[in-house]
């Protein structure tokens, strides 16, 4: 989830003390503390003013966790892994030194909790800002310099497609002309399913390197699958009882937004759902997050910094990424956010397409001028319809009501025919709109060849009707008869049919009812069911008196998937922790606590010494000792009797080691958050 869904979730006290603490002051939505939270500036501010064990901690949860949310136990087993191998990189944490950093980083908005049924908490970043946050604690993470080769040294081995947003776009369009009714198991007819796969120009065989479950697994291919649950997390389309349903409202929100716009927003959410279980693949994916758009990367790099890390499980860098493209690099490409490429010297290489995190710059034209978009379109006299990329979707959404797609690339190319034409028409349009919309979009106007078949086309359509209307059948035909003149119900009439039956006006139906029913005929609520047979579905008018704040279609008003893809983790599904963190969780019985053994070194009898080191484990705390010669951190994780004495055994500034009473001289219990420096 994002910043904007999380603060969304945030109970009304934490939204306030976050406004305060961060200075975002308030707003009624809490989009002004969103945008400070995900603000890069603000960021590295506040990563600067942590203290060394709360920046040391950090980087602790980001290897530990990577971007996934976790529990306290996953860190404190990783905690009890450091410490039995003696290798601790920084600052040495005791577990209170990274329980108090949580509570803190739950306090600065860096981490939000969430609570699991039982009580248990559950700590996430906002995605949006965990590839902001590692670069500020793990700059190594993140190439600082481009790879410096031109573009004619790179060999494109994988060009990006068309997009995700393309992929969505042309399924809305799909159901919209054909509709996608279901079957008693919930799936799409086979029928229509392979229509509809057809409009995908997705590769299956690589986004299934993306290893997710999904509903219908046996129905759907995953390329399917992966726009479907685009399309329905958007909120673009909803399962209904028997189908799945357009949301015209919120399409209409959708396609008036720059494409390219589109596209980049849409990676959050994939990214969100589609995250590597590893570690180590997730810290790669931010990393690539921090790299600038249109410039050419190698991927090296960023395995060889995660091996230096120590989170590489894999026992090769050059085996670690193939792995990554398979899982990750590829489909970003498939799904036209990136190009892959191949360097002699330098290896894989990697390049954005669009700058993925910088949606707040993507709404700006004059920041991002490919963004401008136009409604100039070419009608051509063979029939054709070129579509330059700079034409919106709210265009080709009625394009695609009354032409039919002829060619998918960067410029889109559509054909007018008869049957395209009479489809438009059968959608509610007319004549006199579809010739209108032409003429407003056709830079040059329509060739007169065109004008002259579209109106040849439209005096062919619908020289007959069917209309839907309803049969009111009488009992007898004297019923019929008294109806025939009665002063309430005669308005309601059509026309009869035979001597027992008249036809009545369908949008009329409640009204008459209650009328009959005054007058004592008193008719039958349930309505005979008609033949079947199919119904073509309604191609929906996108209103464009619909206000920008229907926009939002991934905003953050309901978090719980509507998708068919099964998600990664169980977070949308809890409450958000209500209330604002404290030390007394950390040490509910500090008072218990000699001030003494606080406040400074000191030197003290062996018992003395012995009951603050098992003071220390009990509260999970450490202390600070000197030998007479230097001043370390002692974090302690056994004490034990011996044969005249007791010893410890911890990390003493990072490093494994075991202390006897006569090597303490002097020593003082830190409680992390109450009298640490």
């Amino acid at each position: 989830m994002d910043s904007a869904q999380l603060i969304n979730r945030l109970p009304a006290e934490l939204k306030n003390h976050l406004a305060a603490v961060t200075g975002a002051g308030e707003s009624s939505d809490g989009s002004r503390l969103a945008e400070t939270l995900s603000d890069q500036e603000w960021i590295y501010k506040s990563y600067r003013s942590l203290s060394d064990r709360e920046r040391s901690a950090l980087a602790f949860i980001m290897l530990a966790a990577g971007s996934a949310p976790f529990e306290w136990q996953l860190l404190e087993q990783k905690l009890k892994t450091v410490a039995a191998a003696g290798r601790e990189r920084n600052v040495p944490l005791s577990p209170a030194a990274l329980k108090t950093a949580l509570i803190q980083f739950r306090r600065k908005g860096l981490l939000f909790t969430f609570r699991k049924t039982w009580g248990e908490h559950v700590y996430t970043f906002s995605s949006d800002t965990f590839s902001l946050w590692l670069h500020a604690a793990l700059p190594d993470m993140v190439p600082a310099h481009k790879s410096g080769v031109p573009d004619t040294e790179v060999l494109i081995i994988r060009e990006a497609g068309r997009g995700l947003a393309q992929e969505v776009f042309q399924l809305l369009t799909f159901t919209a002309n054909h509709g996608l009714p279901l079957t008693q198991k919930g799936t799409i007819h086979k029928r229509l399913l392979q229509k509809a796969e057809e409009q995908i120009r997705i590769d299956p065989h690589i986004v299934s390197g993306l290893s997710f479950q999904y509903a219908h697994q046996d129905a759907y291919p995953p390329h399917f699958a992966v726009v479907l649950d685009r399309a329905l997390r958007l909120g673009l389309l909803v399962h209904e009882q028997d189908r799945i349903a357009l949301v015209p409202d919120r399409i209409a929100a959708w396609v008036k937004r720059a494409v390219p716009h589109l596209q980049a927003s849409l990676y959050r959410g994939f990214a969100d759902v589609y995250r590597p279980a590893e570690v180590w693949k997730q810290l790669a994916g931010a990393a690539l997050e921090r790299l600038t758009a249109g410039e050419w990367y190698a991927v090296r790099p960023i395995i060889k910094a995660l091996d230096r890390l120590g989170v590489l499980d894999q026992d090769s860098i050059g085996r670690a990424e193939e792995e990554w493209a398979a899982g990750w690099l590829k489909p970003l490409a498939e799904l036209g956010w990136a190009d892959l490429g191949e360097h002699p010297d330098q290896g894989l290489m990697f390049r954005w397409s669009f700058q993925v995190l910088r949606e707040a710059a993507i709404q700006d034209a004059d920041a991002m001028p490919e963004l401008i978009q136009t409604a100039q379109i070419f009608v051509q006299p063979d029939f054709e319809v070129i579509v330059p990329p700079t034409v919106s979707f709210a265009v080709r959404w009625e394009l695609e009501c009354f032409c039919d797609p002829a060619k998918f690339d960067q410029v889109m190319v559509y054909r007018l025919s008869r049957e395209s034409v009479f489809r438009g028409l059968e959608h509610g349009r007319t004549l006199t709109e579809l010739i209108s919309s032409l003429e407003k979009w056709a830079k040059y106007g329509i060739p007169g060849n065109i004008s002259s078949a579209l109106n040849e086309w439209g005096q062919q359509y619908g020289r007959v009707s069917f209309a839907d209307v309803v049969l009111l059948r009488c009992r007898d035909e004297q019923t019929a008869a008294e109806l025939a003149v009665h002063p309430g119900a005669k308005a309601y009439l059509i026309s009869s049919i035979g001597k027992q039956d008249y036809i009545v006006q369908k949008d009329k139906l409640g009204e008459l009812y209650a009328i009959l029913d005054k007058a004592g005929y008193h008719p039958r609520k349930r309505v005979d069911a008609p033949v079947s047979g199919e119904q073509i579905p309604g191609y929906p008018r996108l209103d464009d008196s619909i206000e920008e704040s229907a926009e939002a279609p991934n905003a953050a008003a309901d978090l719980r998937p509507r998708g068919i893809v099964y998600g990664k983790t169980s977070v949308p599904y809890y409450e958000m922790e209500p209330g604002l963190p404290s030390l007394d969780e950390i040490y509910p019985s500090l008072e218990e606590v000699p001030s003494l053994w606080l406040n400074g070194l000191r030197g003290y009898h062996s018992s003395t010494k012995r009951e603050m080191l098992d003071k220390a484990l009990e509260l999970q705390a450490y202390v600070k000792l000197s030998d007479g010669q230097k001043t370390f951190d002692f974090v302690p994780d056994a004490v034990r009797d011996e044969r005249g004495g007791w010893s410890a055994e911890g990390l003493a500034d990072g490093v494994r080691s075991r202390l006897t009473p006569d090597l303490i001289k002097e020593m003082q219990l830190i409680l992390p958050g109450i009298n640490e420096n």
